[in-house]
């Protein structure tokens, strides 16, 4: 069994690189990029040839090493918007812990204050002249206008959207007790009650906290007893942007450093 000799890479004779650095004015250790220019050519009957493409492997090579540097402009701007989510989701989680004891002491915002007559009835006519100035939370009619339901891996979110008096739409997720009996029995343009928060200076300031049919009330999931953690999405994501942009910055740093 005879093995055939191995090719060899033919060597470009010295005295070819010397005539082309001489010719480009380059002293002869002189370093130098080589750039191949790779053509792809269709031979035609008539003997003719035609070019099918050209590629030069310079710029390709630049393309994808560009592709694949990370960016520090594109760092940067996920970094800060990570921390920006972060820090809304801590100060929204501290606003609402300092609302939490205001909503449970006032007298207002506890749900027995939801009232609504018996069906067929018209409900009870309660508006802002009526509310005490100094009163933490307003009961209001509102106009179902759209319950629907969002599924997610955590499970299925009830939503409820109404219609204030002024045309002003609320999107009032429900909290997971109850909210299926509450949400099944809505139908567009029935009219319900929410109960407003409406203490100065909060996040949860202009937030429906519960709402009530004639059979019955649900919690939203922005009240501080409905077990929820609203906030702990946008924490958890800006901590997630934040961390994978400074981590894209480090490495853009080093290959900069680097190269």
């Amino acid at each position: 069994m005879s093995s055939q000799p191995s090719e060899k890479t033919p060597e470009i004779p010295d005295a070819l690189v010397k005539n082309l650095l001489r010719s480009q004015g380059l002293p002869l250790d002189a370093h130098v990029k080589v750039n191949v220019t790779t053509t792809r050519v269709r031979l035609n009957p008539d003997g003719t040839r035609t070019v099918l493409s050209r590629i030069n492997s310079s710029s390709v090579g630049r393309g994808f090493a560009s592709m694949r540097r990370p960016s520090k402009l594109v760092a940067i701007v996920i970094s800060a918007l990570g921390f920006l989510q972060l820090a809304y989701g801590l100060w929204a989680g501290h606003s609402d812990g300092l609302a939490a004891p205001i909503i449970r002491g006032s007298d207002n915002c506890q749900s027995q204050r939801l009232m609504t007559p018996a069906i067929g009835n018209e409900l009870l006519s309660t508006s802002l002249s009526a509310t005490s100035a100094a009163a933490s939370c307003r009961i209001e009619k509102a106009i179902v206008a759209d319950p629907y339901a969002s599924s997610s891996r955590s499970g299925t979110t009830y939503h409820v959207v109404t219609l204030r008096p002024d045309g002003t739409r609320d999107n009032t997720r429900l909290t997971a007790r109850g909210a299926y009996q509450f949400w099944k029995r809505l139908r567009p343009t029935e009219l319900i009650m929410v109960q407003r928060f409406v203490a100065p200076g909060y996040h949860l300031t202009g937030k429906v906290l519960a709402l009530a049919d004639s059979a019955g009330t649900a919690m939203s999931r922005d009240h501080p007893d409905s077990g929820a953690y609203p906030n702990a999405v946008a924490v958890v994501m800006g901590a997630l942007l934040f961390a994978v942009g400074m981590a894209m910055f480090a490495k853009a740093r080093r290959v900069t450093g680097a190269t």
